[in-house]
């Protein structure tokens, strides 16, 4: 069960739908919320699925999983590269 506010690795939830906690692995991978709790609670992926496709979404973690300095605008679908 998925408690409230937990955040989720996003490449397993696309991909096949496992849910895997954030930060299990090293470097914290992209992770981003399954339900929305607030107004404050940031795009969640349910969300995402609805403004992108699937694949959109595998390619901008995938660049992300890249270089972890990155930065992912998920509304737009953009990604900003590190300085």
């Amino acid at each position: 069960m998925v408690s409230r506010g937990e955040l989720d690795r996003n490449d397993a939830v696309f991909k096949n739908g496992t849910i895997i906690k954030c930060g299990i692995k090293p470097n914290g991978k992209a992770c981003r919320p399954l339900i929305r709790i607030n107004k404050d609670t940031p795009i969640t992926i349910p969300e995402l699925l609805k403004i992108h496709s699937k694949d959109k979404l595998i390619k901008l973690v995938k660049q992300k999983e890249v270089d972890m300095d990155k930065r992912i605008n998920w509304k737009s679908g953009t990604i900003t590269k590190s300085k």
